[in-house]
């Protein structure tokens, strides 16, 4: 599903046209894989549940609206795969599904988003979701992961605990079954 929304946006607004833009790009996706010649809707039940309707003008609004549809997501058993706006629509997802256990997740970016505040003492933008996440206690060292890029070719996994690992060499099947452990 799709979170169009950057209402935690500082700089490069436009985020919130990313859901749009992968389901156009997605739009001639065929049922098998070219290469692998496997069809992934064999191997699971997807599919695209729409957008979460956000309050583009409200952060606190939009971040309680996605994570109300996030919670009901989560009490019919569907794992969400979200497309979504800047950073800070991380949080409510968080919120909604880790209230019983902290989650793994899998995170692109070329920053860690653990800041305190942001421009002028803001709590909640998009540099400030995991810090957040992590005083809300939906972010262990045990449970979830960050992978933060630097240029094009370095990986460095971020916990909220000490780096363990930086390498362009990353072993993606044990990170992933950390990530994903129930």
């Amino acid at each position: 599903m799709g979170v169009p929304w950057d209402g935690g946006t500082t700089n490069r607004a436009g985020t919130r046209h990313g859901p749009r833009e992968l389901r156009n790009a997605s739009s001639l996706v065929r049922r098998v894989h070219p290469v692998t010649y496997q069809s992934p809707y064999d191997l699971a039940k997807v599919g695209d549940l729409g957008d979460v309707q956000v309050n583009p003008v409200d952060v606190q609004d939009s971040l309680a609206r996605i994570e109300s549809y996030y919670r009901t997501l989560y009490q019919q058993q569907v794992m969400p795969l979200t497309a979504g706006g800047d950073h800070l629509t991380t949080l409510p997802i968080l919120r909604a599904l880790g209230r019983e256990k902290p989650l793994g997740m899998i995170h692109f970016d070329a920053h860690s988003d653990t800041n305190d505040t942001y421009f002028g003492g803001e709590k909640f933008t998009h540099g400030t979701p995991f810090r957040r996440a992590v005083e809300e206690g939906y972010w262990t060292q045990n449970a979830q992961c960050k992978l933060v890029f630097v240029g094009h070719c370095s990986v460095n996994m971020i916990t909220p605990g000490p780096v363990p690992m930086a390498s362009p060499l990353f072993p993606w099947n044990k990170w992933r079954k950390r990530v994903c452990k129930p």
